[in-house]
Formats: structure tokens, sequence, C-alpha cells
């Protein structure tokens, strides 16, 4: 099982993912302390090198390169929980999508504390929670 943690911060998603046994995480983060603090963690609980990857950069850029040079992984589980009033949201759902990144048995999970009628491009969701701020949504290829 191959996971992804799009604007991962602390990587708390990933790391928890690897915790339950996945073969490898890949951490995309544009910022360099939150890439090494991913580094850190990761080192303070051992975690082989081979069962995570961080990749740094804006995620809409770093999916593309990913799609270029990784053109044969494709995800079983995607998280993202980007930044508080993040713009390119619609963005990440349609790369996702074109650059077909989840597998077909895949599940795509957000969190976002925008409210509006997002849409989930490619994507069918299966279920829908509200806490307090922010609003989880479970995605699969639709």
């Amino acid at each position: 099982m191959k996971v992804a943690d799009l604007c991962a911060g602390t990587g708390f998603y990933g790391f928890e993912a690897i915790s339950r046994g996945v073969e490898k995480v890949f951490f995309f983060e544009l910022e360099v302390k939150g890439c090494n603090l991913i580094e850190n963690i990761a080192r303070s609980f051992n975690i082989d090198r081979s069962k995570y990857e961080i990749i740094r950069g804006d995620v809409t850029k770093s999916l593309k390169f990913f799609s270029e040079f990784y053109s044969e992984i494709n995800f079983d589980l995607i998280f993202f929980d980007p930044p508080y009033k993040a713009t390119f949201l619609d963005e990440v759902f349609n790369l996702v999508s074109d650059y077909n990144l989840l597998s077909r048995s895949g599940y795509f999970v957000v969190e976002t504390s925008d409210f509006r009628n997002l849409v989930f491009s490619g994507f069918k969701v299966f279920l829908q929670r509200d806490y307090g701020g922010s609003r989880v949504v479970f995605l699969e290829k639709g």
C-alpha cells in the first residue's frame, strides 16, 4: 500500500499510516521547516528510509513532477489537509484525477475548513463529516 500525505505539515497522517504497516509514504510539503520536522520525527522513531520519501515544494507543481518521474505509482490512500484558506483545492483534485494518481480501489481523504461546494473532479463522495470548523470528506474514484 502506498500513501500520499499532501500538505503534510508535521506528517501526522503519513506517520500514522507507517505505524499501521503501509509499504511507503510520500510526504508532500512546501515549507523547509515542515520537511525538516518530518525527517527529524522519522529519525527519532527509527523509521527506515525506504518507508518514506519527502517531496518539497508547491503541492500542485510537486504532483506534476511526481506523475512524470513516478508514473508507475498510484496511491492507495491520499490524505490532503491544505492550509487554512488555501486557494488550490480544485487544482489538486483535478491533478490527482487527470494524472490518475489514485488507484482504482483507493481512497482520497480531504480535511478542509472550506465549506463551499467544492467540485471533486473525477471523484464521488462516500462520506462527509463536519467537526467544528473542519470538514472531512472521503472520496473514491467516480
